[in-house]
């Protein structure tokens, strides 16, 4: 029984997927309530103010979740260019 639980273990990956969207500054309020309101489905925060890039750290059992709920934001045009990237902590050498 241990040993199972062992390989399951090993089965589970290991980082979040990652992605990162231009929210449209204007409703950047509106945003944040509204996907803060989907407890557990992602991590989210602001990449870099400047340019109102959020990034996000989605569960994979959650992906099509977020994904459905990026598609009416985008739709509504409160998001643009949803990019999915290799997990930036991923990398050892990430400073975060």
């Amino acid at each position: 029984m241990l040993k199972l639980k062992a390989m399951q273990h090993e089965n589970v990956q290991k980082f979040c997927s990652y992605y990162q969207a231009h929210v449209i500054r204007e409703q950047a309020w509106f945003f944040v309530a509204v996907v803060r309101s989907y407890e557990h489905m992602m991590f989210d925060r602001t990449f870099d103010p400047q340019t109102s890039i959020f990034e996000f750290f989605v569960p994979v059992d959650m992906e099509d979740r977020f994904l459905a709920v990026m598609a009416v934001l985008i739709d509504q045009g409160v998001v643009e260019g949803l990019c999915a990237y290799q997990n930036r902590l991923s990398d050892p050498k990430q400073v975060v």
